[in-house]
């Protein structure tokens, strides 16, 4: 093959040789890439995980503060109940 020019030969088959290495490598580049896989599933629940724990701490602090505003509520109703009982 001179000047890039293309062979109109036929390639010779592989031989068991080349076929078996030609597995490997694609056997070692599906296993690299199962591990990055992996890897990236781990880091990706790693931060659901930390996602998950702020927003308990969220929903916790919400669900005081609305039990205070709860408290709240019925202090200012008993509050007001007394004030017109008073003006009555």
């Amino acid at each position: 093959m001179a000047f890039g020019l293309k062979s109109t030969e036929t390639p010779a088959e592989l031989t068991l040789e080349q076929r078996v290495n030609s597995a490997a490598a694609v056997a070692e580049s599906a296993r690299t890439l199962f591990e990055v896989a992996a890897t990236d599933l781990e880091t990706a629940a790693y931060e659901q995980a930390l996602i998950r724990d702020a927003a308990l701490a969220e929903a916790e602090r919400l669900n005081d503060l609305a039990l205070a505003a709860d408290d709240e509520c019925i202090r200012n109703a008993e509050a007001a109940a007394k004030i017109r009982a008073l003006v009555a």
